[in-house]
């Protein structure tokens, strides 16, 4: 995900003599042969979201005993789905996904742990530290409501895909002159 800034930083530019790179990425949905293409942000930064919960295990009979880290984790992942929605103006873009929830290893027990892990997507670097910054807050709230131990660790890579406007309007004309007029959407 990182091997262009290697590149970079290593001098391929200055040593061939690159003045542009472009790049194309395959889009889910968008037939074979059409090409999609628009000057601005178009991809956006990633940053990888790890969560680790530690609870109290114990029995379910005795809940009033415990700090059930598959609660802790439920109730993470409704708040942090309200950071976008009550933090983020919505002429601005951001995702936050959950795709990972593990806990527990048998059946009749509360879990101690839990691990989440998902991602966040943003468009600015201003919209990247607020979401950032209130993922800790939410995070570090729930800790001290439920008395559970929660680490976070929010790992950045890659950074926006944003199209310039002069080497775009270069990519669409030979777009077209490949693929055809009605093949090229904007």
């Amino acid at each position: 995900g990182t091997g262009a800034q290697a590149m970079l930083d290593d001098g391929l530019m200055e040593r061939f003599g690159i003045d542009q790179v472009f790049g194309m990425h395959n889009a889910p949905g968008l037939p074979i042969g059409v090409f999609g293409i628009r000057q601005g942000p178009v991809l956006a930064a990633t940053d990888s979201i790890e969560i680790r919960i530690e609870g109290l295990g114990g029995h379910p009979g005795m809940p009033h005993k415990c700090i059930d880290s598959i609660l802790v984790g439920a109730q993470l992942v409704t708040a942090l789905q309200q950071v976008l929605a009550q933090n983020v103006d919505p002429l601005e873009s951001a995702g936050l996904s959950f795709h990972e929830f593990h806990s527990g290893t048998t059946q009749r027990v509360i879990s101690q742990t839990a691990e989440l892990r998902g991602s966040m997507r943003t468009l600015t670097p201003e919209v990247r530290q607020l979401v950032k910054k209130r993922i800790g807050e939410v995070v570090a709230g729930i800790a001290r409501v439920t008395g559970a131990k929660i680490d976070l660790t929010i790992e950045s890579s890659d950074a926006v895909v944003f199209n310039h406007a002069a080497p775009t309007e270069l990519a669409i004309r030979a777009a077209k002159d490949v693929a055809g007029e009605d093949n090229v959407h904007e």
